[in-house]
């Protein structure tokens, strides 16, 4: 897949991918960045994203965990925040009308609990 087809393909982790027509121009450049590709690669080979196992290194450093998911996410279904919340104490932090992306879907919302919890 090149590097054009990889960011048309992004557009799929919004909810509503028309609200945001500028996205494939602001994901190419990160593309750019040394280590980026491989990034991405490891994550699919060593994400065991029905496993306790992988995410049991996260709990090890005792600190407290801000989770942010999309409700309506379809790269990584709500139903797997189960195992990270599992093994972490976490502030969960499901988004309503927002898929993958809810940072960027609903920046207001989810910089407002950033806020709080880095206050808390």
């Amino acid at each position: 897949m090149n590097s054009d087809e990889r960011a048309k393909g992004q557009t799929t982790d919004f909810l509503y991918p028309r609200n945001h027509p500028e996205w494939v121009n602001r994901y190419l450049p990160q593309m750019e960045y040394k280590g980026f590709r491989n990034a991405l690669v490891s994550t699919l080979y060593n994400y065991n994203q029905n496993g306790r196992e992988s995410n049991t290194c996260l709990n090890s450093a005792g600190k407290s965990v801000l989770l942010i998911w999309g409700k309506a996410d379809k790269t990584l279904p709500l139903r797997f925040s189960d195992s990270i919340r599992s093994v972490l104490k976490t502030d969960f932090f499901p988004v309503d009308g927002a898929a993958h992306l809810p940072m960027i879907e609903k920046a207001d919302t989810v910089n407002a609990k950033i806020l709080s919890f880095l206050k808390g």
